[in-house]
């Protein structure tokens, strides 16, 4: 929860990292992009004589029973120190002849006799970052990873939060592991899609493959592990010449594993290959490899492109010369028309046909992943979610309603799913011309 608000008519209003909260008695709405709310990460909310207004990506002001453009940017309320008080206050509310202080990691104080008092019988945690008064005088505590609560009676009770929860905060990387798809969070372990009281047993995730019979995870510090299907780590058993792995992929029956320098190419039947002799990544970080039956395509963060033809052998060094807008390569897809579709970090989407790059969207944009549908690409950049089919890049109408800031994608028998802007997105259609809404943000 980020903010708190209660207006004329006793509704309860929350902003929170997944969207505006609207309590009215028992009853709780959460309002989104598909609302006119210019964005899930809910920075302010205020009442005034024009009614709600919400800050976001923008502003908005409630109109109609949909939230339209405004133009209030909501200047800060920031609150001095206060002295004595362990910390500075987040929020303060006037409870009788009383000011209520809420101190983040400390908990609700008032100040008697020129001395802080803490307010008994404490809230179920201390990360507190808003505090209100509901209409019958009671307190309200938003709360960064616990909801509102209002104390009734000397008595701390949550606030009931939405049917489809706000679990899944700061989603950053999908992992597909057998049936399962895996939230990981930027820090802290990863969880069952839906199941968020099974996390697994390791540090951050954030990619995967299947391989030889078994899932192989890259882990935030580049160490490959296996993992089982309840999210238990274990030994991948694969030696790599550098201790990090930047990026890893598979074709058939090989796995490849881009590093610091080059690269690694393991076959299941046991048979290893290490090229770090290619004169162009002397030195370079990697960023991305792909494969397929021809090529081999590995990104570097400063020196462009590396493709390897599978059947000659022959190595080739693509750069600016060749077209590219950007020497850091962020994503490789084939483009399901015999050529390559290129993410950058800069310079937006570029084509690669094996003999020239052409820039066909995203233009200076940072393109974060690059996903093979069938014979279309969905393309996750800074810029939003955009889908490449038959030779052109579309924006399907429901792509508004995402969090612009997409970190991941991910594709199973449900439909398509998006890490955007710490939210993830259930997109029951796949229909490019579909007006129709993604599934609840979870």
């Amino acid at each position: 929860m980020t903010d708190l608000a209660v207006d004329a008519g006793g509704s309860i209003w929350a902003g929170t990292s997944g969207g505006l909260l609207q309590w009215q008695g028992d009853d709780v709405r959460l309002w989104t992009r598909a609302d006119g709310v210019p964005g899930l990460r809910i920075r302010r909310v205020d009442l005034d004589s024009d009614g709600v207004t919400v800050l976001a990506d923008g502003a908005a002001l409630l109109r109609g029973g949909r939230f339209v453009a405004a133009h209030n940017e909501l200047a800060g309320r920031a609150i001095a120190s206060i002295a004595g008080l362990p910390g500075r206050p987040i929020g303060q509310t006037r409870l009788g002849k009383e000011t209520v202080y809420a101190v983040p990691l400390s908990g609700l104080w008032v100040i008697r006799k020129g001395k802080p008092v803490a307010i008994g019988n404490p809230l179920p945690t201390t990360a507190l970052t808003a505090v209100a008064l509901d209409r019958s005088g009671e307190l309200l505590v938003g709360t960064a990873d616990r909801g509102v609560w209002r104390r009734r009676e000397g008595r701390w009770v949550p606030l009931p939060l939405p049917k489809s929860g706000l679990t899944g905060v700061d989603a950053t990387a999908l992992l597909q592991l057998g049936k399962d798809l895996w939230i990981a969070p930027r820090e802290g372990a990863a969880y069952r899609l839906g199941r968020p009281d099974s996390p697994s047993a390791g540090a951050p995730w954030r990619s995967s493959v299947h391989w030889n019979g078994v899932n192989l995870v890259r882990k935030a510090d580049g160490r490959l592990v296996s993992v089982d299907s309840n999210g238990r780590e274990g030994p991948s058993g694969l030696v790599l010449p550098r201790v990090n792995a930047n990026s890893i992929a598979v074709h058939g029956d090989r796995l490849f594993v881009a590093q610091h320098g080059g690269w690694s190419e393991f076959n299941a039947n046991g048979e290893i290959t290490h090229r770090f002799d290619v004169p162009a990544l002397a030195g370079m970080p990697t960023t991305v490899v792909f494969a397929d039956a021809s090529r081999i395509l590995i990104g570097t963060q400063s020196n462009g492109l590396i493709e390897v033809d599978r059947n000659l052998g022959v190595v080739r060094h693509i750069h600016e010369a060749h077209g590219l807008t950007d020497d850091w390569i962020t994503a490789i897809a084939a483009d399901g028309a015999g050529g390559y579709l290129l993410g950058t970090f800069v310079g937006g989407l570029l084509r690669w046909d094996g003999a020239r790059a052409v820039h066909v969207g995203l233009e200076g944009a940072c393109i974060i992943r690059l996903l093979a549908d069938g014979e279309q690409v969905w393309v996750g950049s800074l810029q939003g979610l955009r889908l490449w089919r038959e030779g052109r890049l579309e924006t399907p109408a429901w792509v508004a309603q995402i969090e612009p800031d997409v970190s991941d994608l991910a594709v199973n028998a449900s439909g398509l799913w998006v890490a955007a802007g710490g939210a993830l997105f259930e997109c029951k259609s796949l229909r490019p011309d579909s007006s129709s809404a993604p599934g609840d943000e979870r």
